[in-house]
């Protein structure tokens, strides 16, 4: 009778042991749920887990956890796909990820220092948009309206620091007046030495003016200047020669060498009107404007009354109207017009020749004047292995071809060897 109980004890014990284990709150559940991972357990996500103070039962939780993983494409193995392979994880938690390594890639493929990054293409500097307004530009320099009157002008010395003895007395008959030498101390202490000849015609007209300066370290105002130049007028036309001037301030900076003419010269009572260059450097560099600098410059335009006219020669311009980079300008064969005397057709365009323009990085403009048409012209712009071709009017450029007779000091008129240039 105590077997039977004890036997009945035993198999009473081992019921309830297994109905521990069957209702999920015994040993057996604890083991099984640390045994084999949840889906929802790794570091991605952990929202999902039931945490030890939730009051649903942990089988409801667990099942919910999956459901959410499964939904979006995961499965056990998480962690580890997540460590091999980024961009496989579908799940919200590492998409971060994979966005910063896609990332990481297109910074290395971007990134300016990179060697294999392509270096930009130049940028065009003679191109069919703006080749009229370079020509133009081009065109004003050989002709004096582009910086014409601010090298005529030079030094840009005030008459006013000089004793007003350009005409005095003395015989009237042409010849030579009495050489006028001034020694001036300027505002700063430096010098100035300005010497003057002058020569008159018949009527005490002043026919000839020539006047030499030589500074050293003279400011006038806020100017500087130094070097020499000589200006020689004859009948309001002008020669500048020198070996070198530069005048300095906080604003403006200039320097000048080499010869400029504006010329009248009369042959066989015909008149004719220049503007040249010989070895003329220039360069001007205002705070407002930037840099002007004219090279090498050995240039010649001129014209005999309204049947003949010719340019001829080049050099070298910077300035923002090139975009501040340096175009070579030369003239292979002369532009040339010309009409016999008394011919009535009077259209004063060149008819021959042919001009150059050459950017700094290979830009090229060529122009033909022989076109079979007076009026127009023909232009090819080159740029890499790209050629361009245009006809275009004369017209386009009829003011900057224009030589003036302004540039320089008034022509007097009253002169009779210059009536035919005052009304030509």
């Amino acid at each position: 009778m105590e077997y039977n109980l004890t036997r009945y004890t035993l198999i009473t014990v081992v019921v309830l042991l297994a109905g521990c284990s069957n209702d999920g709150n015994g040993p057996g559940a604890t083991s099984d749920a640390t045994d084999r991972p949840s889906n929802g357990s790794t570091a991605g996500d952990q929202s999902n887990n039931s945490s030890p103070t939730n009051d649903t039962p942990t089988n409801n939780s667990t099942t919910e956890s999956q459901d959410n993983n499964n939904s979006q494409g995961s499965d056990s193995s998480t962690e580890n796909s997540t460590a091999e392979d980024p961009g496989s994880n579908n799940s919200p938690g590492n998409d971060t990820a994979a966005n910063s390594s896609t990332t990481g890639e297109q910074s290395v493929s971007n990134d300016p220092d990179n060697e294999n990054a392509a270096a930009p293409e130049p940028a065009a500097v003679i191109t069919l948009d703006n080749h009229i307004e370079l020509l133009d530009f081009v065109f004003a320099i050989y002709s004096g309206l582009e910086r014409g009157s601010e090298i005529l002008a030079l030094p840009a010395y005030p008459d006013s620091a000089f004793d007003d003895k350009s005409i005095i007395d003395g015989p009237s008959d042409g010849s030579r007046n009495p050489e006028v030498v001034q020694d001036i101390v300027c505002n700063n202490g430096g010098t100035l030495v300005h010497t003057q000849d002058s020569w008159l015609d018949v009527q005490d007209r002043e026919i000839r003016k020539i006047s030499n300066f030589v500074f050293n370290n003279c400011q006038h105002e806020s100017t500087i200047f130094n070097g020499e130049l000589l200006r020689d007028m004859l009948y309001g036309s002008l020669e500048l020669e020198s070996s070198g001037l530069t005048a300095a301030s906080q604003s403006l900076d200039t320097s000048f060498s080499g010869q400029v003419g504006y010329l009248y010269r009369e042959t066989r009572a015909v008149p004719t009107l220049h503007y040249s260059f010989d070895n003329v450097q220039y360069a001007v560099t205002s705070s407002a404007d930037g840099l002007f600098e004219l090279q090498d410059a050995n240039s010649y335009y001129g014209k005999r009354s309204s049947y003949w006219k010719q340019l001829s020669g080049g050099f070298s311009v910077t300035a923002p109207e090139t975009g501040n980079q340096q175009l070579v300008v030369s003239v292979p064969e002369a532009l040339e017009y010309s009409q016999d005397f008394g011919d009535a057709d009077l259209v004063q365009n060149f008819q021959t020749g042919s001009m150059q323009v050459t950017a700094e990085n290979g830009d090229t403009l060529t122009l033909y004047a022989d076109t079979g048409n007076a009026e127009t012209v023909k232009i090819d712009i080159q740029s890499g292995d790209v050629v361009d071709s245009v006809e275009q009017p004369w017209s386009n450029w009829q003011d900057s071809l224009e030589l003036r007779l302004d540039l320089a000091p008034p022509i007097d008129c009253s002169i009779p060897a210059l009536q035919d240039l005052c009304n030509p």
